[in-house]
C-alpha cells in the first residue's frame, strides 16, 4: 500500500506543480503567464497561484465542463472534451493571444494534462 500511495502522490497534479516550480527562480521574470488545457488544468493552476513569490500577470486554462476549482488570477474556460466546442475554440484563441504577448524576459507556464 505504501508503494501504491507513493506512486499516486508522485503523479498528483498539485504535488507535481509544487515540486517542480520550487526549483524555479521566479524573480528573474518580468511577467508570468499561465496557459493550458486539460481536466487537471484547474488543479494545477490552483497549485500555482499558491506559490510564494509567483505573481501571475495573466492566464487562461481550458478545462472540461465540471472540472473547475477556485483559482485566482487565472481564468478557467469550461469547454467540450473530447470534442472541442465554441468555448474551447474561444479559449484556445485567448491562450494563443496570451502566449504571443510574452517577451524574452517573461515566463509562460503551459499546463497540459490528459487528453489535451
Amino acid at each position: 500500500m505504501r508503494i501504491f500511495r507513493a506512486a499516486v502522490d508522485a503523479v498528483n497534479p498539485r504535488e507535481a506543480i509544487l515540486r517542480h516550480m520550487r526549483r524555479c527562480n521566479l524573480r528573474r521574470f518580468e511577467n508570468v503567464y499561465v496557459v493550458g488545457a486539460g481536466k487537471a488544468g484547474a488543479t494545477m493552476a490552483a497549485a500555482l497561484v499558491r506559490l510564494p513569490g509567483l505573481h501571475i500577470t495573466d492566464g487562461l486554462v481550458n478545462v472540461k465542463y465540471g472540472h473547475t476549482a477556485r483559482v485566482r488570477r487565472v481564468e478557467l474556460c469550461e469547454c467540450g472534451h473530447p470534442m472541442p466546442d465554441t468555448n474551447g475554440i474561444r479559449g484556445a484563441r485567448r491562450i494563443a493571444e496570451i502566449a504571443r504577448g510574452a517577451e524574452s524576459k517573461d515566463l509562460v507556464i503551459f499546463l497540459i494534462s490528459g487528453g489535451a
